[in-house]
């Protein structure tokens, strides 16, 4: 899901090949937290194809070379980006989850994000509470 995320938000400002959103994604991700291999990419690139949220736009052939293919966002990707960020922000584990919503949320609307974000912390609240009382009836050890 994140690496779609990824493809989605930097087609949406702009079209590239498979391999330019690669490097973008690179300099994102620290190399110790992710390796993304080109099948990774080329596979979720088929996948955005087949679900109509992405279209080829240009190929280039050149003797001894594979061929280049440009794509771009289509009006069906930038909903689904769009529903995708809101959907990693409603199911939230961790905040490593959210680093590729993260990275566009300057293509959602902001009041709806804050919404989100208060449900996250309200929801964490109520587990840190959960542990300090289950903790303080000696329910849960505590790591020491």
């Amino acid at each position: 899901m994140s690496i779609q995320i990824f493809i989605l938000g930097a087609l949406s400002e702009g079209n590239y090949y498979p391999y330019d959103i690669k490097k973008r994604i690179g300099k994102h991700l620290n190399q110790t937290d992710a390796k993304i291999t080109e099948g990774t990419i080329y596979y979720n690139f088929e996948v955005l194809l087949k679900k109509g949220l992405i279209e080829k736009i240009e190929t280039i052939q050149t003797e001894n070379r594979p061929d280049k293919t440009t794509y771009r966002i289509t009006e069906k990707g930038l909903e689904s980006l769009e529903e995708s960020i809101y959907q990693v922000f409603q199911k939230f584990t961790n905040v490593q989850s959210l680093y590729a919503a993260l990275i566009h949320l300057d293509k959602v609307d902001n009041h709806k994000i804050t919404y989100l974000i208060k449900d996250i912390i309200e929801k964490m609240n109520k587990k840190l509470e959960y542990i300090d009382f289950h903790t303080s009836q000696g329910l849960i050890c505590k790591n020491t």
